[in-house]
């Protein structure tokens, strides 16, 4: 395996004929990885002290492999949201933790050993997380907040991991994140804003009991196909009695499955999934009319989608694409 080093991440490719030009992260900033067997960017912004938030995209030919170079300050804790792909996170000599396409929410402690993030080939990956030291955070944080991370880190002797299904609220503050509209200061602003707030909804998720661990194995696998089938045909999808006999369940246990694992209803979802292609389409092909994206995503009436779009992301779809053009 050949590695390729972001400062205090390597950044490791699963293939004995593949190699990648070594890269320098500087701590903050912006990387991006364009020949080698990984392309993609990461980025990471210290927003005060004890607080940073990274963001990494990218896909692969080949499995690979990212590490954090050096083990972190003792209590430090990484939330974050895993957003699109299928592979395993974890601390070295801890138990790791799988996720799949649906994302999760995961917490990992990288003070005893390196992080690892295992990741398959050919799946475009999608993650935030938050950096937090809890010592420098709980001057001037709420001191509910600092119990909860203290609680995630008691008892624990040595490295670990604990995840738990990305539910709809967390998905829409990290995609917000992930997606930003503002360039210059107000990126800056926009950037600590969302990061804190994804940060208290981490924290409200993780003061909870998580209700999913009352699906079992079998149903949660076949939720998952549930949601694939909803979400294969955006412009006709499946009637809410179709995906329940793909999930082998009634409609209402359905609901509830996909409110307990995904955090939102069938229609929430598809209708998130809808809006997200959208804006995909507006940024990829500039020139599109509204109509003809709003037709394509499965909208008969384009004031509905212009409607829909400005409650899911706070700006119509015209300002939206003239913001990201700028």
């Amino acid at each position: 395996m050949s590695p390729s080093t972001l400062g205090s991440v390597e950044l490791w490719s699963r293939s004995a004929e593949d190699s990648s030009a070594e890269h320098r992260f500087a701590g903050t900033g912006h990387e991006t990885f364009e020949n080698g067997p990984f392309s993609g960017f990461m980025d990471m912004r210290a927003l005060r002290e004890g607080l940073y938030v990274y963001r990494i995209q990218g896909h692969a030919r080949h499995a690979y492999r990212l590490a954090s170079g050096q083990p972190a300050v003792e209590g430090t804790l990484i939330l974050g949201c895993m957003l699109d792909g299928v592979g395993t996170f974890g601390a070295r000599g801890g138990m790791s933790q799988t996720w799949r396409e649906s994302g999760a929410l995961y917490v990992v402690d990288p003070t005893t050993d390196h992080v690892l993030y295992d990741l398959q080939p050919d799946r475009a990956w999608q993650l935030v997380a938050v950096r937090i030291e809890i010592e420098a955070l709980a001057q001037g944080t709420d001191r509910a907040a600092t119990e909860v991370l203290a609680a995630v880190r008691a008892g624990q002797d040595r490295a670990f991991a604990h995840s738990l299904p990305l539910d709809r609220p967390l998905r829409a503050s990290a995609q917000a994140l992930m997606t930003p509209i503002y360039s210059g200061r107000m990126a800056t602003l926009h950037a600590e804003a969302r990061t804190l707030e994804l940060l208290a909804l981490q924290l409200d998720r993780l003061a909870g009991r998580a209700d999913w661990v009352s699906l079992t194995a079998g149903e949660r696998i076949r939720l998952g196909q549930a949601r694939d089938a909803l979400l294969a045909d955006l412009r006709e999808p499946p009637s809410l009695a179709a995906l329940a006999g793909v999930a082998r369940m009634s409609e209402r246990r359905l609901n509830f499955g996909f409110r307990t694992l995904f955090g939102s209803t069938a229609f929430e979802l598809l209708r998130d999934a809808r809006l997200d292609l959208a804006r995909t389409l507006l940024a990829e092909v500039p020139d599109v009319p509204l109509k003809q994206v709003a037709f394509r995503i499965g909208y008969a009436d384009a004031s509905n989608f212009v409607k829909a779009y400005r409650r899911r992301f706070g700006v119509t779809p015209g300002l939206d694409r003239r913001l990201r053009a700028d």
